[in-house]
C-alpha cells in the first residue's frame, strides 16, 4: 500500500529582524524530528521532498 505522509517543518529558532525562510530548527525541533523519524521509518518511505528552506532541510548524520 502507498501513503503520501505530509509533515509540516517542526519548531524553528526564531531569530527577531531575520527572515522566518531562513531560520533554523530550535534543540527541541530536532528532538522532535528524531522522534518523528522513528515513527515515519515504519512506513520504509521511498523518496521525500521538501522546501528550499533551512529548518524543512536540516539533516543529522548518524554517528557510528
Amino acid at each position: 500500500m502507498r501513503y503520501l505522509i505530509l509533515v509540516r517543518h517542526s519548531l524553528p529558532d526564531i531569530v527577531p529582524n531575520v527572515p522566518g525562510s531562513l531560520w533554523q530548527l530550535s534543540a527541541e525541533g530536532r528532538d522532535r524530528c528524531r522522534f518523528l523519524a522513528g515513527q515515519l521509518s515504519a512506513y520504509q518511505p521511498s523518496s521525500i521532498a521538501a522546501s528550499m528552506e533551512p529548518k524543512a532541510t536540516e539533516i543529522e548524520m548518524p554517528s557510528h
